[in-house]
């Protein structure tokens, strides 16, 4: 969850999309929803997706539609004029690891090489609707050639920058630049360069302004 600078709106990212079909025996793909925040801090009804008639934004890839993106944090960047969210492709994840691996069609070489991190970025606008930034979702290409087996599990973005700093639960700790749609690996469990104690399967992360 996450809530605009100015408390107008809140977000939320939902494991799955608000269906009737949609249960753990048979998931789908995530959502973000869009709250409307009363003086007091009161949610109101979720604002509606203009693009139809749905009160959420779905998590899909063009690529391979069908594929179940599970969100695994979300932030709501200091100007409050951009919302991101990280996802695990668990799909794709499942189609690398099976023995024989699985073709999905967001490999990028071959059975086995579809990226399994992703990052969507909407802008959010002041009537609380969101719009997917050009490119998005971006994908998490920091392990080897096409990201396969990385896992974004938190996110944190830096008040005086255009940065957005996360955590690899496959292990180390990722750089993402906005403006530029870039990705860099700062750190890793077998990195000097990384932070200290950075650990695999991390689930939170916070950036300290004081540094």
């Amino acid at each position: 969850m996450g809530v605009a600078v100015n408390g107008s709106h809140m977000y939320v990212a939902d494991t799955y999309q608000p269906l009737p079909t949609c249960s753990p025996a048979e998931p789908c793909s995530g959502s973000v929803a869009s709250f409307p925040l009363s003086s007091s801090g009161q949610p109101g009804t979720p604002v509606g997706n203009p693009a139809g008639d749905i009160n959420y934004w779905p998590l899909t890839l063009t690529c391979s539609p069908a594929d179940v993106l599970a969100p695994s944090a979300i932030e709501v960047v200091g100007s409050g004029k951009y919302v991101f969210v990280a996802a695990v492709d668990t799909t794709a994840a499942a189609d690398n690891t099976a023995l024989p691996v699985v073709s999905n069609p967001c490999d990028v070489a071959g059975a086995g090489t579809a990226p399994t991190g992703y990052v969507f970025a909407f802008a959010a606008n002041s009537d609380g609707t969101l719009s997917a930034v050009a490119g998005s979702p971006f994908t998490v290409a920091a392990k080897g050639s096409n990201g396969a087996g990385v896992q974004p599990s938190a996110i944190a973005s830096d008040p005086a920058g255009p940065h957005l700093a996360m955590a690899d639960a496959d292990g180390g700790w990722l750089l993402f630049d906005p403006e530029s749609c870039t990705i860099a690996r700062l750190g890793s469990e077998t990195n000097v360069n990384a932070p200290a104690n950075s650990a695999r399967a991390a689930v939170d992360m916070r950036i300290d302004l004081r540094m």
